[in-house]
């Protein structure tokens, strides 16, 4: 079954694009491998019309080594006429690959150019003030949050619960001065507050001493 798997994933793979620069590439390194064995064949025909004609001329027959001569000529002809079609085939190779990379550095360019236009888009003037717009709601509703949370505890739970705060502070390795301070809170004071001021008040009135009656007056 593994090897089953192995092998239905494997057809399911997609075959790698070739586009026609590649099957251009391909075609003319197979025609210039094609030359260069042809230029092989010629130059060992070049070298064995050279021994033959040397073999000849030490036998002291000169037309038949006058004839090895002219196909030697002949095979040099073809061989220079396949170099100068092995040099053509380099060339046009060369050209397509650099053709090639030309094209791949112009695609990446045009595709890095519409990305920044897009995140240039993305934060245009009109983005950037809204998301500064939504950041100074947050901030203005932490600030009433914290308002309203101020007013809901007494003096000993603020002290146990600033304590606490110093604590975190000390084990965490934070300072003061590295704390963002919240802004002054204002706001109107609640019905209990005025309450407890009014009755704080009322007490001091009446632990306020009376004046000491008048002296009666000797007739």
């Amino acid at each position: 079954l593994g090897t089953m798997g192995n092998l239905l994933a494997k057809k399911k793979q997609k075959n790698p694009k070739i586009s026609q620069a590649d099957m251009a590439i391909l075609e003319l390194k197979g025609q210039r491998d094609k030359l260069l064995q042809h230029q092989k064949q010629i130059q060992s025909a070049i070298d064995q019309a050279q021994k033959v004609a040397a073999a000849l001329i030490k036998e002291k027959k000169k037309d038949r080594a006058l004839l090895a001569l002219k196909k030697k000529k002949l095979h040099t002809r073809r061989l220079t006429k396949v170099l100068d079609q092995v040099m053509h085939m380099e060339e046009l190779i060369s050209g397509v690959e650099t053709a090639q990379r030309d094209k791949e550095v112009f695609l990446a360019m045009k595709k890095g150019s519409e990305s920044l236009k897009e995140i240039r888009q993305e934060l245009s003037l009109e983005n950037v003030e809204n998301l500064m717009n939504e950041s100074a709601d947050a901030v203005e509703s932490q600030n009433r949050i914290s308002e309203m949370l101020a007013g809901n505890f007494d003096a000993e739970e603020e002290e146990a619960m600033n304590r606490e705060l110093d604590s975190m502070m000390g084990e965490a390795g934070v300072t003061m001065e590295q704390l963002e301070l919240p802004s002054v809170p204002s706001k109107e004071p609640t019905l209990l507050e005025q309450k407890g001021v009014g009755e704080a008040e009322e007490e001091e009135e009446e632990e306020e001493p009376l004046p000491p009656p008048a002296e009666a007056v000797p007739g």
